[in-house]
């Protein structure tokens, strides 16, 4: 991946808030990213109702100050669904729930847990 340009200043961002939904029967096992770094997989069951899973950042701020790899989303190579499909939507948290400048859209209807990254 490039990194030309400026990236994005994320060091006031302490928890990232994950609102999706799976449609895909069977739900998806997924790993969440943010900045090159990981969380575990997260089992997403199949539902019709938006949740929220909030991801804790434990990121160093040195590695936030220019970020190029804003998210990613992947499945596991080793039991990778037939198809399936995700619908995501992303809120940056700072300190005190304080929203970032990427607004967060829409109320969640549901909780899944937390992950952290």
């Amino acid at each position: 991946m490039l990194r030309n340009g400026v990236g994005y200043d994320l060091t006031a961002v302490t928890q990232a808030l994950v609102r999706l939904r799976c449609p895909t029967p069977g739900g998806l096992s997924v790993q969440f990213g943010v900045a090159g770094y990981t969380s575990a997989f997260v089992g997403i069951p199949q539902g019709t109702n938006y949740s929220l899973l909030p991801l804790t950042l434990s990121i160093p701020a040195s590695d936030l100050t220019n970020v190029h790899l804003l998210f990613s989303v992947a499945v596991s190579v080793d039991a990778p669904p037939s198809s399936g499909s995700l619908l995501i939507d992303w809120d940056w948290r700072q300190p005190g729930g304080a929203r970032s400048s990427m607004p967060f859209r829409r109320k969640a209807e549901g909780r899944l847990g937390q992950a952290q990254i």
